[in-house]
This record gives structure tokens, C-alpha cells and sequence, in this order.
């Protein structure tokens, strides 16, 4: 069985490329998501990458590429006009993936979240008779900054798919409306190939978007009112970015590193004191969404805190020291000695249970490719 992938995760020297020399910065969430399962599921069969570049400057072209590690990626540019987006990229994408894979038994995988893929994967779907399994990572109507309509548009594309991979019991009530086949993966889980970072002085770790609703202004003022002995280091991009430069540049002990590559935030994580977490609780969006960055801390980090996460409180209750009924600075004080240095922290020993969770690559990867067979044979 080839699987066709279609995403806008691009190979990570590319990705690279668009971190250094884009003007608006990449969503490395997606990238980084969407890699471990190609990766994943390249262990088990061939996977093939269409890929719409996640950037409109012209960085990367559209073209073959193929990756260090062997996989096949075909770039597409995005639309540039409204005309573009709503009848000509889609199509010719789907033609690509017809001409690429002529007679070929097919079965296309894809972000349900991008819409242009959702169409893509829908027309592909139809003109080779191949079934198309939808990836639903969060409810749409979560996801900042889209345009009127989005959400609709999301649920309506995928509400007739053959299969669905899910992240939570709910996402499947809201994607899967006919009930047909899913696979429920809270993620998949990637240690990091990099030495751990070492400071001056043990560090406090967040990596991610920075944005208030996400917990950032939350653990920056719980930080500053327990007053650790401990830097507070923090990496990624978002609304926050021009706060944070500026606080760095009054306070030495926290250190702002903007956007940084995949391996190096493994490295920040594997040398933290505590890997932090500090989204906001949400009931609504706890129930559609799980913290992808606690999952990359329980495989690097050797010790980390979160607010809750029901979906993951359930598989590693004592490997996260979980914040609830509490504020962060509250949380940290209560795990400071007299001297302000950390105590009483719950040691993760979550990579003990990966394999048996089919959170592992090759777990991930087997458990996702049989259900892709069982798809493919009922079709």
C-alpha cells in the first residue's frame, strides 16, 4: 500500500530556511506534528509528501524534493488570490497526485484543518476511486485568526472520508458524523538527537506559541512573584514576542530565544530543570485538543509540569506534576526550598510506557498503517 500524505509539513532544512529568511514566521506545531507521523508511517510502507508550502514569500519552490532521509516530497506554492485558493491550487494538486501514481493502489492521508488540502484529497479521492483517511487534530472552531466560514468548511469536507485518525473521543464525535472506521492517538511521541543545553544556572523550559490564552503571561508572572533560584528560558513566536525581548533585556535571568529549530528546543528540554506547560484550562478545549509540547517533554525532559490535560492526565498521572486549582506562581512556590531552588518534583519516567501506548514511532507507525490496511481493503 502507498500512502499519499498530503500536509504543509515541508523537510526540515526547509523548514529551516523559512525560520531564518521568512517574514511571517512558520507554525512550527504543525511541522513538527505532521513529521513524526510521516515518519511513522514511512516505517512500515512507502509515503509519498504533497506538501503546500506553509509560507507565501517564495522562499521554497514548487518542485520534487527529495529528503535526507529518503522520503519524497512534492512542493506546491499557495494561492496568492482568492480565485486561486477556491478553484486552481486544489485541482492541481489532485492532478498531480493522479499523474505521480497512475494505476498505483492508493490511499491519501491529510490535514483536515487546511482546507485546500481537504479539497485536494477529496477531488484525488474521487477521480482514483482511493480512499482518504483525515487527520483531526482540533476542533476548527479553535483555531485563531481564520476567516468567516472556516470551521464550516473543515467539518463539511471531511464529513464523508473513509476513516479518521483522532486525537480525542470528541474530535471524532465532531469530524466522524457517519460513523465509519478511526484510530484514537493522543500523538506521537520523538526524542531528540541533540546534547542537552546547559546554563550558567538550572532553567525553567517553555517552548511554543506565545500567546496569553496559551498560559504565556501566566508562567512569566508566576516566575517573576516566586522568584526561583533558576533562569526562566523560553522559546517561540506569537503576539508575546516583542514583550518578552524587551523583559529579557531588564531581567538577565530570563532568556528569550525567539523561534529556534526542532532540535535545539529538544536540547533546551533535555537540560531544563522543569518543562513547563502553562496553557489555560478550557473544558471545551481540553475535550478537542491535547498539549502536543507535554508529549515532546515526557520524551526529553526529566522533569515537567502542565495544567491539566484530561486526555493525557489519564495515560501519565504521576509522570507530569499537574497544576491544577492553582496559578503557576502559586504551583512554584510550593516547590521552591528556602533557598529557591526546585523540590518535592514528581521525576518523569513516561518513556518507559511509549511502546505499550502505541505512542512510539514504530508502535505509532504499525498501529496507523494496519488501520490504513483495513481502510483500504473495505474500499
Amino acid at each position: 500500500m502507498k500512502v499519499i500524505y498530503l500536509t504543509t509539513h515541508v523537510e526540515e532544512s526547509d523548514f529551516l530556511r523559512l525560520v531564518s529568511m521568512a517574514k511571517t514566521a512558520p507554525n512550527p506545531a504543525g511541522q513538527n506534528f505532521h513529521g513524526k507521523i510521516i515518519a511513522a508511517l514511512s516505517k512500515y510502507g512507502q509515503v509519498k509528501v504533497y506538501s503546500l508550502i506553509p509560507n507565501k514569500e517564495g522562499i521554497l519552490k514548487e518542485g520534487l524534493r527529495i529528503a535526507q532521509n529518503g522520503l519524497c516530497y512534492c512542493y506546491f506554492a499557495p494561492a496568492k488570490t482568492l480565485a486561486q485558493k477556491a478553484f486552481l491550487t486544489y485541482r492541481k494538486i489532485a492532478l498531480a497526485i493522479q499523474r505521480d501514481n497512475p494505476g498505483e493502489p492508493i490511499t491519501i492521508v491529510y490535514d483536515s484543518l487546511n482546507v485546500t488540502l481537504a479539497k485536494a484529497a477529496r477531488l484525488a479521492s474521487q477521480i482514483m476511486k482511493a480512499p482518504r483517511v483525515a487527520i483531526c487534530s482540533d476542533d476548527p472552531r479553535n483555531i485563531s485568526f481564520t476567516r468567516p466560514g472556516y470551521a464550516k468548511a473543515v467539518l463539511q469536507l471531511s464529513s464523508n472520508a473513509d476513516g479518521y485518525l483522532c486525537l480525542t473521543k470528541k474530535l471524532n464525535l465532531i469530524f466522524n458524523r457517519d460513523c465509519k472506521k478511526y484510530l484514537l492517538k493522543p500523538g506521537v511521541v520523538e526524542e531528540g538527537k541533540a546534547p542537552k543545553k546547559t546554563l550558567d544556572k538550572p532553567y525553567i523550559y517553555y517552548g511554543g506559541a506565545l500567546f496569553e490564552k496559551d498560559g504565556v503571561a501566566d508562567l512569566i508572572d508566576g516566575y517573576f512573584s516566586a522568584k526561583p533560584a533558576l533562569k526562566l528560558v523560553i522559546a517561540g513566536h506569537g503576539p508575546m514576542e516583542e514583550k518578552l525581548r524587551n523583559l529579557a533585556k531588564e531581567h538577565e535571568d530570563l532568556v528569550f530565544l525567539g523561534q529556534i529549530s526542532k532540535q535545539d528546543n529538544y536540547a533546551y528540554e533535555k537540560g531544563a530543570a522543569l518543562a513547563v506547560n502553562p496553557r489555560l484550562y478550557n473544558a471545551d478545549l481540553d475535550a478537542v485538543s491535547v498539549p502536543s509540547k507535554v508529549l515532546e517533554y515526557l520524551s526529553n525532559a526529566p522533569y515537567v509540569a502542565s495544567t491539566l490535560s484530561t486526555s493525557l492526565k489519564a495515560i501519565f498521572p504521576k509522570d507530569v506534576n499537574w497544576i491544577e486549582d492553582e496559578n503557576f506562581g502559586s504551583f512554584l512556590k510550593r516547590h521552591l526550598d528556602a533557598k529557591g531552588n526546585l523540590r518535592g518534583l514528581a521525576r518523569n519516567q513516561a518513556k518507559e510506557k511509549f511502546a505499550s501506548l502505541g505512542l512510539s514511532k514504530e508502535t505509532f507507525g504499525r498501529d496507523f498503517h494496519h488501520f490504513l490496511s483495513s481502510i483500504k481493503d473495505n474500499n
